[in-house]
């Protein structure tokens, strides 16, 4: 495969992804802002507490032989049956867990209804896993576009029952309902687009195959998710609920589109990067284009929303959201830089060094245990910047292995990331002036204009200035919009 073509396979899938990343984002930021105006912070706060158990379990079924299957270049039926039927028992375990300390966590946390509740989420741990391996197989073949889609059907289909329950009033109820109802459809939804099912086929003798490999993923996925999540654990206990409410909606709204970002183009990279694993100058060359382009769409989204921060929430959200604000945008400075910390981690996976990548996981837990103590007992703010500080440390990190093999380390990587910072800062910062000017006048206008006119100025700066990353996004999208053209015409 050329380098042309896996550019443009890479493109054909992560285009369309990102494009219903970008909708299935939109419409559930619509639900949410419904459900914050029928909700609480008190709710968001139950519900930061369910979710780490969520996305604790989850690795179990995504974190280690899925990600060996992927990164494997040729796999057999007694590969995709063992890994099934492993997912399944594992989604069962985790299922169990949940149900048998569901009494105690709701004491450890004194929450009464989040017992009831976690007996609802267990079930989304089979629903999930039954859909597994399609979902595994889809990302094989670079189709992260019908990954997404079948997750975006499954989040629209979720969205009349929950308004309901919210507008019945049952609380942190519609949030556990979004999730089961989202997770049968996207199940479903997967069936239908890869056709694969389970045969008789299990083998120990498969799994210990993928072990070594997985085994470190689905440890250093454990332990990511463990420590992102222990925030929750420790605000959720110190502090009131409603103080971990208004941190998890603020992490929530700066996580998600750096997160978007790099679950779209990670997945399709991660795929890519196998394929050429061996071919280092190649590899290196993909790595390049790589990162420009995420640095381009990542970094300027992420610093407009966060500069009007302020009138966003007051007008979407309502002012008795705004407490959120520091929290989102201090949060915005750490995950904008999440898209180059998985870019540099997916080399390491797709070269099959997976000790390497569980010993850079563990060392910034390290880190995240010592931002934890040493900011605890000040303010839920310290330990956001502090959050920062992990984020920027981590980076040069998970850049070392990638310097080593490539030559392209933390150095070459801010240079080539720098122009798209500069025109990021100075669009954002042009419409942080409008919205200065203008919120005095009209709050609407005060939102819309300085949004409007910090999207034209990152566009001029990217077209006068010329981009590689924009330039390569309009040569693949001329060439894509060319390619559906003639076959409309055929």
């Amino acid at each position: 495969m050329t380098q042309e073509r896996l550019d443009h396979k890479t493109f054909k899938s992560a285009g369309p992804s990102l494009i219903l990343q970008v909708l299935s984002q939109g419409i559930q930021l619509m639900v949410g802002i419904l459900l914050l105006r029928l909700l609480e912070p008190r709710d968001y706060g139950i519900w930061g507490i369910l979710g780490i158990f969520w996305s604790v379990g989850s690795i179990f079924l995504w974190g280690g032989f899925g990600t060996a299957l992927t990164q494997k270049k040729e796999v057999n039926k007694h590969d995709l049956d063992s890994v099934f039927y492993y997912n399944m028992a594992m989604a069962g375990f985790c299922a169990l867990l949940l149900f048998l300390s569901a009494g105690w966590l709701a004491d450890f946390f004194d929450q009464p209804v989040l017992k009831p509740v976690m007996n609802v989420i267990l079930w989304t741990f089979p629903i999930s896993a039954a859909g597994a391996i399609q979902y595994i197989l889809l990302n094989r073949q670079m189709r992260q576009d019908l990954v997404n889609l079948a997750i975006f059907i499954g989040q629209v289909a979720a969205i009349p029952p929950t308004l309901y329950i919210a507008w019945k009033g049952y609380g942190v109820w519609a949030l556990a309902w979004q999730m089961f109802f989202s997770q049968c459809v996207s199940t479903v939804t997967v069936f239908c687009f890869c056709h694969w099912i389970p045969g008789l086929n299990f083998s120990f003798k498969a799994l210990g195959t993928l072990f070594k490999y997985g085994s470190n993923i689905l440890f250093a996925g454990l332990l990511d998710n463990i420590f992102m999540n222990i925030y929750n654990v420790v605000i959720g206990k110190i502090y009131p609920i409603a103080t971990l409410g208004y941190y998890e909606r603020g992490r929530q709204y700066a996580v998600i589109w750096p997160q978007s970002v790099q679950m779209t183009i990670g997945n399709v990279l991660f795929a890519a990067f196998s394929k050429i694993q061996e071919d280092i100058p190649r590899l290196k060359t993909a790595v390049i284009e790589s990162l420009k382009m995420s640095v381009f769409i990542t970094f300027f989204p992420s610093l407009l929303i966060a500069v009007l921060g302020v009138p966003f929430v007051t007008i979407v959200f309502s002012e008795k959201w705004l407490p959120i604000v520091p929290y989102f945008q201090t949060l915005t400075l750490s995950f904008v830089l999440m898209p180059l910390s998985a870019l540099n981690l997916q080399i390491l996976n797709a070269r099959g060094r997976s000790g390497v990548y569980l010993g850079l996981v563990s060392l910034n837990k390290v880190f995240v245990v010592i931002n934890i103590l040493s900011t605890v007992w000040f303010t839920v703010m310290a330990m956001v910047w502090g959050m920062v500080v992990v984020s920027c440390v981590s980076l040069y990190f998970n850049t070392r292995y990638t310097k080593r093999l490539l030559g392209y380390g933390l150095r070459l990587q801010a240079l080539d990331s720098l122009p798209y910072l500069i025109y990021s800062l100075i669009s954002s910062g042009a419409a942080w002036g409008l919205y200065r000017l203008l919120w005095p006048v009209n709050h609407w206008l005060g939102l819309l204009v300085p949004m409007a006119a910090g999207c034209v100025v990152y566009l001029l700066l990217n077209i006068f200035c010329y981009s590689p990353a924009f330039d390569t996004a309009w040569r693949l999208l001329k060439e894509q919009f060319v390619e559906r053209r003639k076959k409309v015409e055929s």
